[in-house]
């Protein structure tokens, strides 16, 4: 099980590399809270992907802990 749960805590970690940061000129330009406003789409896609994961990482989870004995041909 534990390549399983390293294979999905990857997955969500590597959402996070999605999400843009501002740089020092994007910054300096404009105030913190339109730069931060631009970046909802980011926000909410990764939220979203993040729960999906995550309720299949939990399905997976529940549908294993009924698996107690695997016979090999």
């Amino acid at each position: 099980m534990a390549f399983y749960d390293a294979a999905f805590s990857i997955a969500m970690t590597h959402l996070v590399l999605e999400i843009d940061v501002p740089s020092s000129d994007e910054l300096n330009q404009s105030d913190f809270l339109s730069v931060l406003s631009n970046r909802i789409p980011s926000f909410i896609g990764f939220l979203v992907s993040f729960i999906v994961i995550a309720i299949y990482w939990v399905s997976h989870l529940r549908v294993f802990s009924y698996v107690r004995h695997i016979k090999e041909n």
